[in-house]
């Protein structure tokens, strides 16, 4: 004997709709993931950065960003943040084609040197560590695969 209980699954909130961004950037990475644009703001020791993230497929396995502060010349990261999104509770391979995820992450620049860097973005397989090949927003092979955003940022 067995009695019918309802059961309720809550899906997961999903957003549709670009929100308004300070710079667009129409990178795409893999084919599967497009850097929509995104906010950043400067602060003591450190920079804030919402990325805004639209699937452009469902990516085939859960892949890691990463954000580097890098040296312009070398590309030689002075700060650095990988991940996934919102924290590790958003992996790629639970997306769907059209959805945004917008992502906030920090970079600490407490240990960086002064100087002039730029901010360097891109996914990567994280059990190869290869990165996913990005294009720009006119479909234009960029080197290294990873896009560099638009604002300098200059250390302090």
């Amino acid at each position: 004997y067995t009695h019918a209980s309802s059961v309720e699954v809550d899906g997961r909130e999903r957003t549709w709709e670009l929100p308004p961004m300070e710079r667009t950037v129409g990178a795409a990475f893999g084919g599967m993931i497009e850097l929509a644009g995104y906010d950043m703001k400067k602060g003591e020791d450190r920079i804030r950065l919402t990325l805004h993230w639209q699937a452009l497929a469902t990516p085939d396995r859960h892949y890691t960003f990463f954000v580097h502060l890098a040296d312009p010349r070398t590309g030689v990261p002075a700060s650095q943040v990988d991940g996934m999104p919102r924290e590790f509770t958003y992996p790629t391979g639970q997306w769907v084609p059209g959805e945004v995820v917008s992502d906030q992450l920090e970079l600490s620049t407490a240990d960086v040197p002064d100087g002039r860097y730029v901010l360097a973005v891109g996914w990567y397989d994280p059990d190869t560590k290869l990165r996913l090949p990005a294009v720009d927003s006119t479909g234009t092979p960029v080197p290294d695969d990873r896009v560099i955003l638009q604002d300098p940022v200059v250390v302090p």
